[in-house]
């Protein structure tokens, strides 16, 4: 089962991913606030949204929702059969940052948040709540946006993580005409969300 969260009124992207796992068979869930539209294909969560930052919102949700599944952006493509990920022995599969990422400060923020948040396994039914707890504690702008990675970090270390290849389950893809045969996820971010559909 491949969960996401899409709010407001574009769902182009959110589509084409469920378009893509649908391809597979894959069952897809899509939480989402009480106004946005329902995505073809996926079966619909709707919770009322109160003015939350989105990533907390999405947390909660998740929280609410709270089964055992991959949890995934919307501007990813599906390009392989995920379901053997669901077999394997962890409490939560996620994909490890290969690089760093210095800030303007010279922090590396990227060993703060050394999981990317986009593409997340769970089985473990206690993850989600601790990740939405923590982020309730935060301030605002790190529950509009980061929050979730710092708090998936911190909830990862009470449990037993499998650490996949980021190349190949969360695979950053920003242009056109790239090789991407041994990818299994592809993952759109920033500008890359230009080319999706090239995809």
């Amino acid at each position: 089962m491949l969960i996401f969260l899409h709010v407001g009124p574009d769902a182009s992207q959110a589509q084409m991913l469920v378009n893509s796992a649908k391809v597979f068979g894959h069952d897809c869930v899509q939480l989402t606030d009480a106004d946005s539209p329902a995505v073809e294909g996926a079966h619909c969560v709707r919770t009322p949204r109160e003015g939350q930052g989105i990533m907390l919102f999405r947390a909660q949700c998740y929280a609410a929702f709270n089964e055992p599944g991959i949890y995934v952006d919307t501007d990813m493509l599906i390009k392989h059969d995920l379901s053997p990920l669901m077999v394997l022995d962890y409490d939560v599969a996620l994909t490890k940052r290969g690089h760093d990422i210095i800030d303007p400060n010279g922090v590396n923020v990227g060993a703060l948040m050394p999981f990317n948040g986009g593409f997340v396994c769970v089985k473990d039914k206690t993850f989600w709540p601790e990740v939405a707890q923590r982020m309730e504690a935060m301030d605002a702008e790190n529950q509009r946006w980061y929050g979730d990675q710092l708090a998936i970090a911190e909830a990862a270390k009470s449990r037993q993580i499998l650490e996949l290849p980021v190349r190949i389950y969360n695979r950053t893809t920003k242009r056109a005409g790239l090789d991407v045969s041994g990818a299994w996820v592809l993952h759109f971010k920033g500008r890359g969300k230009e080319v999706m559909h090239d995809y």
